[in-house]
C-alpha cells in the first residue's frame, strides 16, 4: 500500500490520471488509500482529481475540500 501511495500521492501523477477517472472511481482509490493510513495521498488524489470537475460533478465547486470530504466518507 506505501507504494500505491506514493504513486496516487504525488501531485504530478494525480494530475495527469485524476481528471481521466469518475469521481466514483477517485472516491475509491481515495478511501483505499486512507484505510491503509496514507490520509495526505488520498487528499492530494482527490484534490487534482476534483481540479477538473466541474459543479454539476461530485467533487465540483470552489468549496470542495479534499481534507474534509475524505474523513467524512463523501
Amino acid at each position: 500500500m506505501d507504494g500505491l501511495a506514493l504513486v496516487f500521492g504525488r501531485p504530478r501523477t494525480a494530475e495527469r490520471i485524476g481528471p481521466h477517472v469518475t469521481c466514483r472511481e477517485a472516491n475509491l482509490i481515495a478511501y483505499v488509500l486512507v484505510a491503509s493510513r496514507h490520509r495526505d495521498a488520498a487528499v492530494v488524489w482527490l484534490d487534482e482529481h476534483a481540479a477538473s470537475d466541474t459543479e454539476d460533478d461530485l467533487h465540483g465547486g470552489a468549496g470542495f475540500d479534499a481534507a474534509r470530504y475524505i474523513t467524512r466518507g463523501g
